[in-house]
This record gives structure tokens, C-alpha cells and sequence, in this order.
């Protein structure tokens, strides 16, 4: 039982040790951060980044009050997308995060699932975030999603295309920012071998009919 116990809080030191050793590494790297994320991505790196990204939009909304704006979620985003995205990416923009997020993602992450009155089952997992890694968890979903972003708006160069971690916002003319949706909705499952929640979509604007997504 005491080694049991010592093993536990062994392990509850380790997670909270390279929890520091991650926050101290991604600090030293945020203006590398934020040059290769921003300014497509406000939800790493960019302080204040969630306030900063709505009144881009809202200013883009004053001068060009018939442009739409369409919000999508993914679903299940930190779970489920293919890790292999995220290693070409990290060792080409941020190879000094490279070894750090290699040890961090070297062991498969372990998933509980539980079926009605029935017990819980360990399966081990080698895709999406690893629970508890704080903000390097968000960055390598970040990280992996950010091609694909960057494709979307090479292909509407005439969109203003922001995200948050996994919310992505497309402000454009309403039939465009309409195309623009359903063309994400492509390159995300293709790319992130994910899908959008239909439930979470969402469009509004200043003065520009709403249209179908």
C-alpha cells in the first residue's frame, strides 16, 4: 500500500514538474509562436487573444456592414485528430518544442470508456491532445490545424478567416462566406479526419441577409 501510494504521488510530481518544464519552454518560444500562427490563430500565443479577435471582426464588420460572418466548432477536436499532422509542422517552425513535445506524446495517451452498467476499460490512444498538458496541448492541436487554415484562406484570398483553437470564423460577401464554410468543412475532414457540429454553427452580420450553411 505505501509503495503504491508513493508511486502515485511520484507520478502526481512528474505531470506537475513537466508542466512547468512545458510553461518555461513555450514562453521562451512565443514570438515563434505567434509568427507562425498569427494572424490566423488567436487562441496561442496572442495575449488577450479571444477579445483581440472579436473586435477584428467587429471593425471588419463596420467598414463592410454586408460581409457575413460564419462561426464553426469542431467536434470533438482535441480528440481525434491524426498526430502525424503535427510533426512535419513542429520540427520545420518550432524545432526548439520538438524534442519537449516528442517526450511529452511518446507513450500513447490512455482513454477510459465506460459502457452503461458495465466497468471502465483502459485504451490506449496515439491521436488528438494529451489530457493535462495545459497549453501544449492546445498548441499541437494548433499546430497540426494550421495548414489547413492557411489553405482555406490561399483559396478565398477575398475572406477575413480568424480562429480560436477550433472555432474558426469566416467574414466575407454572403455567398462567399457561404462557399468558404462548406469548403472547410472538406478540408477539416480531409485534413483533421474530423467534422464540424452542425449544432454549433452559426451565422450573423451587421446588415447582410443570413444564408443557409
Amino acid at each position: 500500500r505505501d509503495f503504491c501510494l508513493s508511486r502515485g504521488l511520484g507520478d502526481v510530481y512528474k505531470r506537475q514538474l513537466l508542466r512547468l518544464v512545458q510553461a518555461a519552454s513555450l514562453s521562451k518560444q512565443r514570438d515563434a509562436i505567434i509568427k507562425y500562427l498569427y494572424p490566423l490563430q488567436y487562441g496561442v500565443g496572442v495575449r488577450s487573444g479571444l477579445e483581440l479577435m472579436t473586435h477584428t471582426i467587429k471593425a471588419h464588420l463596420e467598414l463592410n456592414p454586408g460581409h457575413l460572418v460564419i462561426a464553426s466548432d469542431a467536434e470533438n477536436a482535441f480528440n481525434s485528430w491524426d498526430r502525424g499532422k503535427l510533426w512535419p509542422v513542429l520540427d520545420e517552425h518550432l524545432p526548439a518544442l520538438s524534442n519537449l513535445t516528442r517526450f511529452s506524446y511518446a507513450k500513447p495517451s490512455v482513454c477510459l470508456f465506460a459502457e452503461p452498467d458495465g466497468p471502465a476499460e483502459a485504451i490506449e490512444s496515439t491521436v488528438g491532445s494529451r489530457q493535462g498538458c495545459g497549453r501544449l496541448g492546445s498548441l499541437t492541436y494548433c499546430l497540426a490545424l494550421q495548414p489547413a487554415v492557411q489553405q482555406l484562406q490561399t483559396e478565398f484570398p477575398d475572406a477575413l478567416i480568424l480562429t480560436y483553437v477550433d472555432d474558426l470564423h469566416i467574414v466575407a460577401e454572403p455567398k462567399r462566406a457561404a462557399a468558404c464554410y462548406q469548403r472547410w468543412r472538406e478540408i477539416y475532414h480531409r485534413w483533421m479526419e474530423g467534422r464540424l457540429r452542425a449544432d454549433k454553427s452559426k451565422s450573423f452580420s451587421l446588415g447582410a441577409p443570413t444564408v443557409p450553411v
